[in-house]
C-alpha cells in the first residue's frame, strides 16, 4: 500500500476520532462538567484513541509506527476540531442552556418540591 494512501487513511481516522471527541464533550456537558466524570471519560477516550491508532497502523501499515503517520492522526484531529468541532461546540452550548432552563422550570413545580423534600 502506498505511503500517501496510508497517510490519508490516518488523517481520516483522526477526523473520525475528533468527531467522537466532540460527541463526548456533549456527554460531558450533560453531566455538568463534573470533575470525576470528566477524568473517567477522558481516560476511556485516551485508551480508545490509542487502540484505534494502533489498529489502523497494524491494518494498513503492517504495524510500523512512523512519525509522519502520528502527525497524520494529529492533523486529522486538528482539522476536525477547527471545522466540524465548531458545530459540536455550538450544539454543546445549546444543549447546556436548554438543560439549565429545563431544570429551573422543573424546580418551580409542586411535584419537584414534594420529591426533593
Amino acid at each position: 500500500m502506498s505511503i500517501l494512501r496510508v497517510f490519508f487513511i490516518c488523517v481520516l481516522v483522526g477526523v473520525i476520532l475528533g468527531t467522537i471527541y466532540g460527541l463526548i464533550n456533549i456527554v460531558k456537558a450533560v453531566f455538568r462538567n463534573n470533575f470525576i466524570t470528566n477524568n473517567i471519560i477522558d481516560f476511556l477516550y485516551s485508551i480508545l484513541f490509542c487502540l484505534v491508532c494502533l489498529y489502523t497502523l497494524i491494518q494498513f501499515n503492517f504495524g510500523q509506527v512512523r512519525l509522519y503517520l502520528i502527525v497524520a492522526f494529529i492533523l486529522g484531529f486538528y482539522l476536525e476540531r477547527k471545522t466540524l468541532g465548531k458545530v459540536f461546540a455550538k450544539l454543546e452550548h445549546w444543549l447546556y442552556n436548554k438543560l439549565g432552563k429545563a431544570k429551573i422550570s422543573l424546580s418551580k413545580t409542586k411535584i419537584y418540591k414534594k420529591i426533593t423534600k
